[in-house]
């Protein structure tokens, strides 16, 4: 009824919705919250929208797939979801796997129009997943008229800050996807208030359409009247242990607590008349499949048998629980535990008819299990028994009055478990609490609360989903063409920086002035090549300048690459400067794309991503459908104090930006170009300036061990008087200009000072120009 009021006005028209979802977790007989996604498709088709869902994980993580599956493709109503299986995320140089994941899924959405029609994107997982499909969105790479949504849940920043685990690098570049994923969105959804008031406080910004979900409990004034607790207990036949990705130190702890409990249980069995054992009960660990075994790790590593080193632990430590039966479960704990007490509710006519009948069952959560909060709440909105380690914000999450009530947490008197209880992650607080709920037995069906109601009710926020723009927007028309300055710094590799040369001069984008820097070169073939080099742009007026800094300003065996750049840039006079690593060639259309992206976006400093060749292969033709071989994240302050997130020496930025950075940071001495580079991305990020990276390669870099190679091949050739032989990979020739194409930096916005490139007539015909061609492209 909800969407039915959102396309009244014209009923024909409706929505092609995306929702991207790592999988479909939950039994497809489930009609809970804990299966929202699954669910989600078949309520929007029941609409008559067309929807795609498009799964993240690994095919066949999830053992319910093939249900859900036939599920969806037999749900009633006019249209049919489509089921997606996105295949492992491409791997993209300095990228983690949350970051290469959420390049693959941007990749896909651009791939075909088929795939960039949606007019509604659901990103389901807050793991920043939707970052590179926002940026594209941003730099207006496509997607213009899809509404984009976020899920904001659980961030790793509130985990991390809760916990206070070890550092990791991987942690802080998830940190830093999530906070850009909920200020890029259009729309951002929070599971709760308390959580959307803590990810304002750290700093998260939020656009001005940020939803709050429903509570999933009812407040206390409707619980006292829709909420019947149970005073009946019965004892407990099952104990579920469900654990995250720290699976092997969460069982030391769960073990050492269940050491407590049965020498306490033995010992009050034994002091019965007459003594008896400890009652049998059923203990069952679950562990996430994928997530247990780290190669290298001795902990967790596989036995010769193929047994895992986990396994073996609990099959060791439980010889000395005699009277308990021991089982290890591989797959989603939440998912197995809840589709475990499913399957006892319909054997016994429900969970009260299952707690008389079998025995109540236990979850315990030791330490954090990925999405904490939702995890408990999920569970205590089911009417299931429950204790958590108390890691920091759990607790406070779950006594939050417009949350959950105060009274449905923790122990009743003492003496019966209630819902759920909050302990420290300590063995002993724990054994306690298990051992309570061992004696005492636990609470029978405690709630009339029907999940179905709560989720109906919490899927109304979708209603917000599919704000159409009618109106195409109309495309972004470039203003006056820019002079970019492209620098280029070169020293004693005239190969290398011939290569550069090239592919600088041979660019679509023609307002353009090139600007190469000669650092204190000491090769006497270098020196004749910047000579060569000088003496043609002189003969043919080209827009280009020769900077050569003398060798005595630097002492012996250093040189300073970041004042070499600068000098570039001192006598540059383009609105922008193009910065360009001289181991770079630039595809064609690089400097034209990027001018064009950050005159239409707004961005400060563009960073684009790049490909990898070598010189036997040389330079492929085309890459198609690959990932990138660098990619980078952009201003992320936290990754970049380890390592450059920001970009390599190839980037374009405004020159009042340049200034205003201070250039280059001077560091003297053995410093790479990929240093230099770091320095000033990073200086611009810390002054608040938006460094974005370009999800797109632009530019080809050859592998770092070959560079002498190559530099050793060209100048061989260029010393021998055969710059233009057979054997350069990348040869040096003059051509006669195209009358149709405007001359190399002709334009409206030159720079006062800007020497013009219009040609002397050559054989009185032609302009003659400097061209560099690249053989084989």
């Amino acid at each position: 009824g909800a969407l039915d009021a959102l396309y009244k006005a014209n009923e024909e028209v409706k929505g092609n919705v995306l929702v991207v979802v790592p999988d479909l977790y939950g039994h497809p007989l489930a009609d809970e919250i804990r299966v929202i996604y699954g669910n989600l498709a078949g309520l929007l088709c029941r609409e008559e929208h067309n929807v795609t869902m498009l799964l993240t994980g690994r095919e066949g993580i999830s053992k319910m797939r093939n249900a859900w599956r036939s599920k969806l493709e037999t749900h009633p109503g006019h249209t049919k979801p489509h089921v997606v299986n996105l295949k492992d995320a491409r791997g993209v140089g300095n990228l983690g796997p949350s970051a290469c994941m959420s390049f693959t899924i941007m990749q896909w959405l651009l791939a075909s129009k088929k795939n960039s029609r949606f007019d509604a994107i659901h990103f389901a997982d807050f793991k920043g997943l939707g970052y590179y499909t926002m940026l594209a969105k941003q730099l207006k790479l496509g997607l213009q008229n899809s509404y984009i949504v976020v899920h904001a849940h659980g961030p790793s920043a509130w985990i991390a800050d809760h916990i206070r685990g070890e550092f990791a690098i991987d942690t802080v570049e998830m940190d830093f996807l999530e906070r850009k994923s909920t200020a890029l969105a259009d729309h951002v959804i929070s599971s709760s208030q308390y959580m959307l008031d803590w990810c304002v406080e750290d700093g998260f910004r939020f656009p001005p359409h940020t939803f709050v979900l429903q509570d999933i409990l009812p407040k206390k004034k409707e619980l006292e009247v829709e909420v019947q607790p149970s005073t009946r207990s019965a004892p407990i036949r099952s104990l579920v242990v469900l654990l995250s990705y720290n699976a092997l130190q969460e069982s030391e702890l769960i073990c050492d607590a269940l050491d407590i409990v049965y020498d306490r249980l033995a010992a009050d069995a034994e002091a019965m008349d007459p003594p008896r054992r400890p009652r049998a009960m059923h203990l069952r660990f679950i562990h996430l499949v994928d997530e247990v075994h780290n190669e290298g790790d001795e902990e967790s590593s596989a036995a010769d048998d193929g047994t895992s080193k986990f396994t073996i632990l609990l099959h060791r430590r439980s010889e000395a629980w005699a009277t308990w039966i021991l089982e290890v479960q591989l797959g989603n704990p939440i998912t197995y535990y809840h589709h475990l007490l499913q399957g006892h509710q319909a054997k016994y006519g429900g969970l009260a008819g299952a707690n008389a009948t079998w025995g109540s069952m236990l979850a315990v959560m030791p330490l954090v299990f990925g999405n904490t909060p939702m995890a408990a709440l999920e569970t205590i909105e089911a009417g299931l028994p429950i204790i958590l380690t108390d890691v920091g914000g759990v607790k406070e999450l779950l006594d939050d009055a417009s949350t959950v009530p105060k009274e449905v947490v923790g122990l009743a008197d003492k003496k019966v478990m209630s819902s759920g209880i909050v302990v420290k992650p300590a063995a002993k607080a724990l054994a306690w609490a298990i051992g309570e709920a061992c004696k005492q037995g636990v609470p029978l069906a405690r709630t009339m609360i029907r999940p179905i109601i709560s989720y109906r009710t919490r899927n109304q926020y979708y209603d917000t989903m599919f704000l159409r723009n009618s109106m195409k927007r109309p495309p972004e028309t470039m203003g006056q063409r820019p002079l970019v300055s492209a620098i280029l710094v070169h020293r004693n590799a005239p190969g290398m920086a011939q290569a550069a040369l090239n592919s600088i001069l041979n660019q679509t984008y023609r307002e353009l002035e090139v600007v190469l820097v000669d650092d204190a070169s000491t090769d006497r073939a270098a020196a004749k090549w910047v000579d060569f080099i000088e003496g043609q742009w002189i003969e043919d007026r080209v827009a280009g300048k020769v900077v050569r800094i003398r060798r005595e300003l630097w002492e012996e065996g250093e040189a300073d690459i970041a004042a070499a750049l600068n000098a570039g840039a001192a006598v540059a006079r383009g609105t922008y400067l193009f910065f360009m690593d001289m181991r770079h060639m630039a595809k064609r259309y690089e400097i034209g794309a990027l001018v064009r992206v950050i005159q239409s976006a707004g961005v400060d400093v563009l960073c684009p991503f790049g490909d990898i060749y070598d010189l036997e292969q040389g330079v492929p033709k085309m890459k198609i459908n690959t990932a990138p071989d660098i990619g980078y994240l952009g201003g992320a302050i936290g990754p970049g104090v380890v390592r450059n997130v920001y970009g390599a020496l190839n980037f374009l930025v405004p020159r009042d930006i340049y200034a205003k950075v201070g250039g280059f940071p001077h560091a003297r001495g053995d410093v790479s170009r990929q240093d230099a580079a770091h320095d000033f991305l990073g200086a611009a990020a810390l002054e608040g300036y938006n460094v974005v990276p370009f999800p797109s390669s632009t530019f080809w870099m050859l592998r770092d061990e070959q560079g002498s190679e190559r530099d050793g091949v060209i100048s061989s050739s260029f010393k021998a008087g055969a710059f233009e032989g057979e054997n350069a990979m990348f040869r040096f020739a003059k051509s006669a200009a195209d009358p149709a194409k405007p001359a190399l930096g002709a334009g409206p916005d030159r720079g006062e000072g800007h020497r013009s490139v219009s040609r002397k007539p050559a054989h009185g015909a032609h302009a003659r120009q400097s061209k560099m061609i690249i053989s084989g492209n």
